[in-house]
């Protein structure tokens, strides 16, 4: 999974603080909450692969119906956004947008026409939550063990080359204590995954014990992301390494 950079996340925090030490905004009490003739619109952005919150910003903007900008914030880190709608401006649409993702209009639309109307003068606060499709191709999935519990991985992606092949091409780790973890494939092709755990056996996508007979996951032109990649790792033995079957990575 990705992560913020110590300078973007050094940035977020000084943000966060120049709010929470400057005024109010307009329409919204010093303890956050919206004040008179304004209603709350707040949600969360997730990653549309992983169902996760983004692991970065995202910029979020109001407009009116018709297109014409109104205000704009952006997620916490967290990944939620709040703002405080004025009643007597009327209805509004929704714009997300984050590096690494396709934007989108609320609710799950492409653009301004398609948009989903917010009606602010429902009783607050408004939930509108979106997930945002990451750009190029994703495979993800779940670790867990055999009775479905989280476990934290060392994934290996393996990919097939023009011989035939299976190459180690990353290994990435798994978030917790979700136990997702995505990967964004470099090119179209084919594709196998194997986790392995500390206690437990190593296993491939979808539990197999040899490369040979994983999963395979084929990425081609109209994909956009495949999520259900989950491996099950069986427990071993109570030492703290991995325990690998014979012929794992053949």
């Amino acid at each position: 999974m990705r992560r913020l950079s110590g300078l973007t996340l050094l940035l977020a925090l000084l943000a966060s603080a120049i709010v929470a030490i400057g005024q109010p905004a307009g329409g919204q009490s010093a303890e956050g909450a919206c004040t008179g003739g304004h209603v709350e619109v707040r949600g969360i952005v997730r990653d549309a692969a992983t169902g996760l919150p983004l692991p970065e910003t995202a910029n979020v903007d109001y407009y009116e119906p018709d297109g014409t900008p109104i205000d704009g914030g952006g997620t916490g880190p967290d990944s939620r956004h709040t703002y405080c709608a004025p009643i007597a401006d009327g209805d509004i649409k929704i714009r997300f947008d984050a590096d690494n993702y396709r934007p989108e209009w609320w609710n799950d639309q492409p653009d301004l026409a398609s948009a989903t109307v917010i009606d602010v003068n429902a009783p607050g606060p408004i939930v509108v939550n979106a997930a945002l499709t990451p750009d190029g191709r994703v495979i993800a999935g779940r670790v867990t063990n055999m009775a479905g519990a989280s476990r934290f991985a060392s994934i290996g992606i393996f990919r097939r080359n023009a011989a035939g092949n299976w190459i180690g091409i990353d290994g990435i780790g798994n978030d917790m204590p979700s136990g997702k973890w995505s990967f964004r494939v470099p090119s179209y092709g084919r594709y196998r995954v194997g986790a392995c755990v500390d206690y437990h056996w190593c296993r491939f996508a979808a539990s197999a014990t040899r490369l040979r007979f994983a999963r395979t996951i084929v990425v081609n032109a109209s994909t956009v992301f495949i999520n259900d990649v989950d491996i099950r790792v069986p427990y071993c033995h109570a030492t703290p390494d991995f325990c690998v079957p014979p012929g794992f990575d053949s």
